[in-house]
């Protein structure tokens, strides 16, 4: 798609398309990847004693596998969001009604955040606290969009 001139910026057709979904569902989306990006990337724990430092993230050691778990679920949340609301996709007959598997999986990676924040509470650096507060902007947000829309 072409980008198109508006005001005096440039638009693009995915500007444009962020623009019409839903505040919440922008939320779920952008605090799931920020939530990745911070498992990701920036130090959970940190040890610094002046002539040798070192540094972990969420991803890594110690409980490896509890991070993990919250980085999947932190992009299979934003992503199954985008597929179904953007992408048009349907899943397959589930037991229970897909935005509370949603929010499920949401408050699954932020527990799954505190678990590993309270089995290790020694040396936290700064990738610890701010998962803590996009793991809950995930799930505020995961909750908001899960209820249905009403028409004024």
């Amino acid at each position: 798609m072409e980008p198109t001139m508006e005001s005096g910026g440039q638009r693009t057709a995915g500007s444009n398309l962020l623009r019409s979904m839903p505040p919440a569902v922008v939320g779920v989306v952008v605090s799931g990847v920020l939530l990745a990006g911070t498992l990701a990337f920036l130090p959970w724990h940190q040890v610094d004693l002046g002539v040798v430092s070192a540094s972990s993230t969420g991803l890594g050691a110690p409980d490896g596998v509890l991070g993990v778990l919250a980085f999947l679920l932190a992009l299979a949340v934003p992503g199954t969001v985008v597929a179904t609301r953007v992408g048009g996709w349907r899943p397959p007959a589930l037991p229970i009604e897909l935005p509370v598997l949603l929010v499920g999986g949401s408050a699954a990676s932020m527990a799954l955040l505190v678990l590993k924040l309270l089995l290790h509470t020694e040396f936290l650096g700064a990738g610890s606290w701010l998962s803590l507060v996009f793991g809950g902007a995930l799930v505020a947000t995961s909750v908001r969009a899960s209820r249905p829309v009403t028409e004024p």
